[in-house]
C-alpha cells in the first residue's frame, strides 16, 4: 500500500526482467499486463499482454481474473467482463476474490439476483470471506432488500467489530430507512 511513485519502479524492472527471462510465461505477461495497467499505458497495449498470457496458459485463472476486471473497469465491456470471470471461476472454483469479481460484472449489466447468487454460494462455502459481505449488502441496497442489507451488516460487524466500512455500510442502510438513531 505505499505510493506508486515509490513502488512503480520496482516493479516495472522486475516485470521488464522476468519478460527478458520467460517471455513466454502466462504469469510474467500478466505480470506485465498489471504494471502496464498501473502505468496508465494506452488499454490496447494492456490487453495485449492478458490475451498473450491467456493464449499461453488457457487455464490460468489468474489471467482471465484480472483481465476481466480490466475489461469490466476499463474498457466497460461489461458482457466480455463477464463471459472471462465466469471462465476464472471454472478453473478455480473455490477463489473468493475471483467470485467478487463476477459478482461486480454482473452487477455492471445489473443483473443482481445473478451478483447475490454468486456472493451468496461463496458465502456458503467460505462464510468468513469478509469483503463478499460488503459487496452483498451494497446489492440489497440497489435491491431494496433493506433488512438483509441489515443482516448482512450487522454479520459483518460480528465477524469483524474493527472494520469501519461495516459500521458504514449498516449506518448507511439505517439512514436510508429512516432509522436516524
Amino acid at each position: 500500500y505505499d505510493s506508486f511513485d515509490k513502488n512503480l519502479p520496482l516493479a516495472e524492472q522486475n516485470a521488464s526482467k522476468a519478460m527478458h527471462l520467460n517471455p513466454e510465461s502466462a504469469e510474467v505477461q500478466t505480470s506485465n499486463a498489471f504494471v502496464s495497467l498501473i502505468r496508465k499505458d494506452n488499454p490496447e497495449t494492456t490487453e495485449q499482454y492478458y490475451l498473450k498470457a491467456i493464449k499461453l496458459n488457457p487455464n490460468y485463472a489468474t489471467a482471465y481474473h484480472w483481465y476481466s476486471d480490466f475489461l469490466r473497469q476499463v474498457l466497460k465491456d461489461f458482457e466480455k467482463s463477464l463471459e472471462y470471470g465466469e471462465s476464472a471461476k471454472l478453473l478455480d472454483p473455490l477463489s473468493g476474490i475471483i467470485r467478487i469479481n463476477l459478482s461486480n460484472s454482473y452487477k455492471a449489466l445489473n443483473k443482481l439476483d445473478e451478483a447475490e447468487n454468486v456472493l451468496t454460494t461463496l458465502l456458503d462455502l467460505n462464510p468468513n470471506f469478509l469483503r463478499a459481505y460488503g459487496t452483498l449488502a451494497l446489492i440489497y441496497r440497489r435491491q431494496g432488500a433493506w433488512e438483509k442489507a441489515v443482516n448482512t451488516s450487522t454479520k459483518w460487524i460480528q465477524l469483524n467489530p474493527k472494520d469501519g466500512n461495516s459500521y458504514r455500510s449498516l449506518g448507511e442502510v439505517k439512514i436510508i430507512m429512516g432509522d436516524f438513531d
